[in-house]
């Protein structure tokens, strides 16, 4: 599993923040099967968080990101994507004025 991770972080870097690259497509691939191996593993389920977040998938990225904000053991890179997820989910929310539902 953690050679999974590793090569998730890898690939991700190589795609320098382009969501819809080959690259970046291949380290959510990995990152899933890191997080589908071990899902109970922290260092999974931050990988498999980061991934969905860099993708786009903020609704996904947040079941797992909120987890980590409510036990108070996020690393600097969970608050980020936490916070900014959080916050395309309000905008698109507002713009379909079901921000109150």
């Amino acid at each position: 599993m953690p050679v999974l991770v590793n090569l998730s972080e890898l690939y991700a870097a190589q795609a320098q923040g382009d969501s819809n690259s080959p690259a970046m497509q291949e380290a959510l691939d990995l990152a899933t099967k890191a997080y589908t191996i071990a899902p109970q593993s922290q260092i999974a389920q931050e990988c498999y968080a980061i991934r969905l977040y860099e993708t786009e998938s903020y609704q996904d990225a947040q079941k797992l990101l909120q987890g980590f904000i409510q036990k108070d053991t996020e690393s600097a890179r969970i608050r980020t994507a936490w916070k900014d997820s959080m916050q395309h989910i309000i905008e698109v929310l507002a713009a379909k004025n079901e921000i109150y539902k």
